[in-house]
């Protein structure tokens, strides 16, 4: 009787499930894989299968006989150890683990396996499968406000000191400044293995009051150590600032985190009221630097492109308290600028 294959699928990790400080998944499938996730590609044979080989490779050529066979150089996926070996008989069984890469997003992949035994005449008889698989873009971006470690969600920093007070007589005026704020945003990234290109938006501070950045920084190790953000101005101005080179997700599902630190130095800001600093945070997957962050549940559909810098948090500098002078004594010295 024919032998006839039948395939089935699982998953090993195919849910994105306890992801942290995140808006949501956009789920993979096996035939529709999550860049980063090990899936698990099986068959099932009837009959008596006598000296069976398992021979596994992928393509995305149409011809699945004579199309070139991928394999892990060309960084589409790799392969898990635990299953079937790749593109060999030997050590081939039946079931192949694969984990596709942020590269193969928006191309259709044929995983074909072929299957041999020797039949009970002494024939040696084959067939052959394939699926469909398309890799879809699960990578997802989030901000919130933080502390200098990454350890807890913070959203508020007090008005700095008073640095300085300076009268100058015979008009008179005075002439306050006020110290810096340092502050803290922590940037989490899933869905995806390997590299991706960030960006971080930061906002126009006041300029009536010669607020300035000091030095805009990004930490992948909670604070420990430190870079430069390119891009950086030392100015009050809107800026859009980057890094030299990609910043890397070593865990698709529970994600990386990263620490963004702003320094700010307020001069002349008297900080009367709550200063509320919106940063956002923008990615793209290499190697074109096409393919963007995701918007993520609860939008629709989730796996939609985020908006250029669509993902973002608020952060506020509290105002300092607000000095009246008595009518009856009299106005204070007047205040520079």
């Amino acid at each position: 009787m024919k032998k006839q294959i039948f395939i089935f699928v699982f998953v090993l990790l195919a849910a994105f499930a306890n992801v942290n400080k995140s808006y949501g998944q956009c789920t993979g499938t096996p035939l529709t894989p999550a860049p980063g996730i090990v899936y698990d590609y099986g068959v099932t044979i009837t009959g008596t299968n006598t000296s069976p080989t398992f021979l596994w490779h992928a393509t995305t050529d149409v011809n699945l006989l004579t199309g070139t066979k991928l394999t892990t150089a060309d960084n589409y996926f790799t392969v898990d150890g635990t299953g079937s070996a790749y593109n060999t008989t030997t050590g081939g069984t039946n079931n192949l683990k694969l984990v596709w890469l942020p590269k193969a997003i928006g191309t259709t992949f044929y995983l074909v396996v072929k299957y041999t035994e020797t039949s009970a005449p002494g024939c040696t008889v084959e067939n052959l499968k394939v699926y469909e698989i398309k890799p879809i873009n699960t990578f997802l971006l989030a901000i919130t406000g933080s502390t200098a470690t990454g350890a807890n969600a913070q959203v508020a920093n007090c008005a700095p000191a008073v640095t300085g007070a300076v009268v100058t007589a015979g008009t008179p005026t005075v002439k306050y400044t006020y110290g810096t704020n340092t502050i803290y945003y922590e940037v989490t990234a899933t869905g995806i293995l390997g590299a991706w290109k960030p960006s971080v938006r930061i906002p126009a501070l006041n300029v009536a009051g010669n607020q300035t950045y000091a030095s805009a920084r990004w930490s992948s190790d909670n604070g420990t150590t430190w870079t430069a953000m390119t891009g950086f101005a030392a100015s009050g101005a809107q800026q859009d600032l980057g890094l030299a080179a990609d910043a890397t997700v070593s865990d698709a599902v529970a994600g990386s985190a990263y620490l963004i630190e702003l320094v700010i130095n307020n001069n002349d800001f008297e900080t009367l009221s709550d200063q509320v600093l919106n940063v956002k945070v923008d990615g793209f997957l290499p190697t074109a630097y096409t393919e963007s962050d995701i918007q993520g549940a609860p939008s629709a559909p989730p796996c939609a492109p985020e908006a250029a810098f669509g993902k973002n948090a608020n952060y506020t500098i509290t105002a300092r308290p607000t000095v009246t002078a008595v009518p009856a004594t009299g106005a204070f010295i007047t205040k520079l600028p």
